[in-house]
């Protein structure tokens, strides 16, 4: 799902935020793989849908278009589960924007990495949400690519290289890849 979206706006010659997510997001939504491409695609739709305008960001606009995109999400599933990759974006999300709204003078480093520790205690919380999770002794796996999405959004505005697993395929490496390359393209600052 996610090197589809790449895919989309590798080539494109434009350093427009709004421009640049709402190609990202009509990728996704084209390659999108089973219910959690569908809903990340969603996420990132509501994401665009947000900031579609907006040529640069600043913190508070990454903030809301992390809100919006919760509600885009939520909004596409007939019937949203708790215990869910939902759940998870909607906790980080909340998260990124209460901690922009308390540090105002934070890094936007310092916000990824509060949402992400959010985002790992709400993983973390799914089988308590969910029972089948519980009974199998596992977290929802669509909340965990979450988690490591934000985690690449937070590589890339580092600077630092997405480390690929190495038991990942070629395939996997390449995606880990190009999405650090569409952080570092999508959430630069000016």
């Amino acid at each position: 799902t996610i090197q589809s979206g790449v895919k989309n706006i590798i080539n494109l010659e434009t350093t427009h935020c709004g421009e640049l997510a709402s190609a990202f997001s009509r990728g996704l939504l084209l390659g999108a793989r089973g219910n959690s491409g569908v809903i990340l695609s969603q996420i990132f739709r509501g994401f665009a849908e947000t900031i579609k305008e907006q040529p640069e960001l600043n913190l508070n606009d990454v903030a809301n278009a992390f809100l919006g995109g919760t509600s885009r999400a939520y909004k596409a599933v007939l019937k949203p589960v708790e215990g869910t990759m939902l759940t998870v974006i909607k906790d980080a999300s909340n998260e990124f924007d209460h901690f922009s709204k308390e540090h105002e003078d934070a890094e936007i480093e310092e916000t990824f990495e509060a949402m992400i520790v959010k985002a790992k205690a709400s993983l973390d919380n799914t089988p308590n949400l969910l029972h089948a999770l519980k009974e199998a002794g596992v977290v929802d796996s669509g909340g965990a690519g979450v988690l490591k999405i934000l985690e690449g959004c937070l590589s890339a505005l580092e600077g630092s290289p997405v480390a690929a697993n190495e038991e990942s395929n070629n395939e996997t490496k390449y995606v880990l890849i190009d999405f650090y390359f569409l952080f570092l393209k999508l959430l630069y600052f000016h």
